[in-house]
């Protein structure tokens, strides 16, 4: 049974997503690809890297909150550890809406 999921996806993302729409459905005449066909697609031969992920989405707050409350943390070894992490402090692209269902999008 398919499932209904809205998301987000970043300018450059979706600029990806409408070039694979136009490739597949440029020439096919008997039938039509959705967006939601080319996602499920791509989600089902996903080879995700979590780490590189979750470097990208931490929270330089909430990582603080939680290293500064381990015991006997020095300063030297706070440094340690947000190097660690790799965050870097910038604002995440504009993103676009899309509704996989229907291949459509909303801004």
């Amino acid at each position: 049974m398919a499932k209904r999921l809205q998301i987000f996806v970043s300018d450059a993302s979706w600029d990806i997503l409408m070039e694979a729409h136009k490739r597949a459905n440029d020439g096919f005449e008997i039938g039509t690809v959705t967006v939601g066909d080319i996602v499920d697609q791509a989600i089902s031969q996903l080879d995700l890297d979590a780490t590189e992920l979750q470097a990208r989405k931490t929270d330089l707050k909430k990582a603080l909150k939680v290293y500064l409350k381990e015991e006997n943390l020095s300063a030297e070894n706070l440094i340690q550890k947000l190097s660690a992490l790799g965050v870097a402090s910038r604002k995440s692209p504009k993103q676009k809406k899309i509704n996989a269902n229907t291949g459509g999008h909303d801004e």
